[in-house]
């Protein structure tokens, strides 16, 4: 969810099974958890106004959270919440941080960070052309700036093709 949809960890610990609407494809961004000085908060709000968002399902994520919520039922452990333990507990913020960041290190990434996932995804649909607005969007944030100064980065094969373009323009084949 922090790669797919660029999602806070706030809003991944939050996601209520009533926020997935697998009639329509959505994923409705509306709760939030989170965490302070180790008392959890859960708020029928988002971060900002913005936050607030509609999010496409994507098949084989909708596919996913059909048989999570089958799984969760069929173990007695449906709370309504898409994250939860397997004793039915919710998942706490700074327990998804830990959690991914073992798997991620795991993986060959050490010192990735799950909120570098956002950045991640952001990077991923810049890079295929969608338009900054859009990400903007997608990420709920309330300033573009935001997207580009902070989530937006510059791959090597797009500094390539940059670096290529002016070479042509200065070879005379541009």
């Amino acid at each position: 969810m922090a790669v797919i949809y660029g999602l806070r960890r706030s809003e991944i610990c939050g996601l209520r099974w009533e926020d997935i609407d697998f009639e329509n494809s959505a994923i409705h961004i509306r709760n939030t958890v989170t965490e302070f000085s180790g008392t959890v908060y859960e708020v029928n709000d988002t971060k900002t106004k913005t936050s607030r968002r509609d999010l496409y399902l994507v098949p084989d994520i909708a596919d996913y959270l059909k048989e999570l919520q089958q799984t969760q039922k069929q173990s007695g452990i449906y709370s309504g919440k898409v994250c939860v333990h397997l004793d039915g507990r919710m998942v706490k913020p700074e327990y998804c941080t830990r959690v991914t960041m073992r798997f991620l290190r795991s993986c060959g990434y050490d010192g990735v960070r799950l909120h570098d996932l956002r950045a991640t995804a952001a990077t991923i649909l810049a890079s295929k052309g969608v338009p900054i607005k859009n990400v903007q969007a997608y990420l709920g944030h309330k300033d573009v700036q935001t997207t580009l100064s902070c989530y937006v980065h510059v791959l090597d094969a797009d500094k390539i093709a940059t670096a290529t373009v002016m070479g042509n323009v200065f070879s005379g084949s541009g």
